[in-house]
């Protein structure tokens, strides 16, 4: 949803719709897990809600949804805050980064 490239500016804009559907295409894949490497890859949105009533319509029970304002990798110009987790500082505790979502198999 947000510019990653103005965002590693600590510019904060919106670059993709989070209600929309609208396809991103890249020219490398990879990134905080693994060196980038030259691929086509496409990429698109989901909403929260999306991804919590699909759980839900699948027969999975939430068991809990966490919110962070750190995120896994450094997008640019951010602080590493503990072994793994990076931040803007002027952004602490103001949007979420990531989040983590826990459900199960619904007990019959």
């Amino acid at each position: 949803m947000l510019d990653e490239e103005a965002f590693a500016n600590k510019e904060f804009k919106f670059k993709y719709p989070y209600f929309g559907k609208q396809l991103d295409e890249s020219d490398t894949i990879g990134g905080y897990a693994v060196s980038p490497k030259k691929a086509k890859a496409y990429y698109w949105m989901y909403s929260l809600s999306e991804i919590i009533n699909s759980l839900i319509d699948a027969g999975l029970e939430v068991c809990y949804l966490h919110e962070f304002d750190t995120i896994c990798y450094n997008v640019g110009n951010m602080e590493l805050v503990n072994t793994s987790q990076y931040q803007h500082l002027e952004w602490k505790n103001k949007i979420p980064m990531q989040y983590s979502i826990k459900a199960k198999i619904r007990p019959k």
